[in-house]
């Protein structure tokens, strides 16, 4: 992890978890994603796949991280998936090979492990659209506060439905955080939507960390 921060880069992935905690992990990941530091990077965490155990998870108890748990096809959280996180994301029957030193492929994979790679792949993608559409050299860095990247995920990825009567119901978030990507990636760019696009990868637009 001091390796990858020193080397500049934006996003780890970690998917997995310790049940005990370890000061030099804590350290290592605060100096990787503080302010302070120019490579600083995001940092995406599994949660527990034991939902009956209700102890900390490490390293995605740590404040400065992103904790994702592993949702079903319907965007609900799965039965093995733990009950909170920052986010959760698609994370059953997702299509994958195993390493070449399997001796099987793997048709399909699921747990919060899967949900958390999918959405550092996202978080990725989104640094790269920030890159081309902000205004300024180095305004896309901000994307990479936590509290952004969180912000974006769920400005433009939660979907919501109508509860109540026409006239005194009102819009409601799916539980525990989901976000579906296809609700921004989905859409086919059309004429005049650039400024859309620039205007959700304006920074000016978020609540910064102080």
């Amino acid at each position: 992890m001091k390796a990858a921060s020193e080397a500049g880069v934006d996003v780890m992935n970690l998917s997995w978890t310790f049940d005990y905690y370890s000061e030099d992990l804590r350290n290592a990941i605060i100096n990787a994603t503080s302010l302070s530091n120019r490579n600083r990077a995001l940092i995406f965490c599994s949660t527990s796949d034991e939902p009956h155990y209700t102890g900390a998870v490490y390293p995605a108890d740590f404040n400065s991280t992103i904790s994702v748990c592993a949702a079903d096809s319907r965007g609900r959280r799965r039965a093995e998936s733990r009950k909170s996180g920052d986010l959760m994301i698609l994370g059953e029957g997702i299509n994958a090979d195993g390493p070449s030193y399997f001796k099987q492929s793997q048709d399909s994979v699921s747990g919060s492990s899967v949900a958390t790679a999918l959405a550092t792949g996202i978080a990725s993608v989104l640094l790269v659209y920030a890159m081309c559409a902000a205004p300024g050299k180095d305004e896309w860095q901000y994307f990479k506060e936590r509290n952004i990247m969180l912000e974006l995920f769920r400005m433009h990825m939660a979907p919501y439905q109508y509860v109540g009567d026409n006239d005194t119901g009102s819009y409601r978030f799916f539980e525990d955080n989901y976000v579906d990507p296809y609700r921004l990636f989905g859409k086919k760019l059309q004429p005049g939507m650039e400024k859309e696009w620039r205007h959700i990868f304006d920074s000016s637009n978020y609540r910064r960390a102080e």
